[in-house]
């Protein structure tokens, strides 16, 4: 049996660290891929507009969210690292009735952090100190989640470790 652990160690054959930089890089690999992706245990809940989430804090746990038609509210599932190995997974096309997942991940490795907005966006000016919530990848598009403001951001200088 393939297990979603098994994908994340033939992902990272080349990556000197299994890094947060690795599971962003793993996240937008999935997502490249993710109409190929099956999760079983996903898949036969048949849950609608499913998100697979790697959630990077000081462990890694990957959490699935989506819904069932008909009834109100989201279905989470969460898996810690440890649990991975006893997921199955694979790459082998998905049925028509089954959308691809959306990939992504979210990183708190950097909230607290101040930073700088480079570019003028979402009503933030051109240098205008801001404090990090979370940064977010999906697919292969990186954000900033802002702390005490509903926004994100891409185009951020991140402060030196320290500096406020």
């Amino acid at each position: 049996m393939s297990t979603l652990a098994t994908l994340i160690a033939d992902a990272g054959h080349g990556y000197a660290r299994w890094d947060r930089d690795f599971v962003r890089a793993l996240a937008g690999t999935l997502a490249d891929h993710s109409d190929r992706l099956c999760l079983p245990a996903i898949d036969k809940l048949g849950l609608l507009d499913v998100a697979l989430t790697f959630h990077l804090n000081e462990n890694v746990h990957v959490v699935v969210t989506g819904m069932l038609e008909g009834v109100p509210g989201e279905v989470t599932i969460r898996w810690s690292a440890q649990q991975l190995a006893e997921v199955e997974a694979n790459f082998k096309g998905r049925a028509a009735n089954q959308p691809a997942y959306l990939v992504c991940t979210l990183d708190f490795c950097d909230a607290g952090r101040w930073a700088t907005v480079i570019k003028p966006d979402m009503g933030l000016a051109q240098q205008e100190r801001v404090q990090i919530r979370a940064r977010v990848t999906v697919g292969q598009r990186q954000t900033w989640r802002l702390k005490d403001r509903s926004v994100s951001l891409s185009a951020l200088q991140l402060d030196p470790v320290g500096h406020q």
